[in-house]
């Protein structure tokens, strides 16, 4: 179903759905399992989490701070 696609961009509660698993790393894997190259799983004001079969990019959470617009900065 996902095969072919270079990104795919979704939350965290949509990736443990189509997973079917309540653990977000293995859901994460799961989801790759389904044909995806790279999964991009964002988690709201916390940021986004991506990865491939390979590699993991995780975000920065120490000195995060979340301002007014949305945006993010890291002191």
């Amino acid at each position: 179903m996902l095969k072919g696609l270079d990104v795919l961009l979704i939350n965290d509660t949509e990736t443990r759905m189509l997973a079917g698993n309540n653990n977000l790393v293995q859901a994460a894997r799961g989801v790759l399992a389904l044909g995806p190259r790279t999964l991009v799983v964002k988690h709201g004001e916390y940021g986004a989490t991506a990865s491939s079969a390979t590699t993991a990019f995780l975000p920065r959470a120490t000195g995060a701070r979340t301002i007014p617009s949305g945006r993010r900065r890291c002191l």
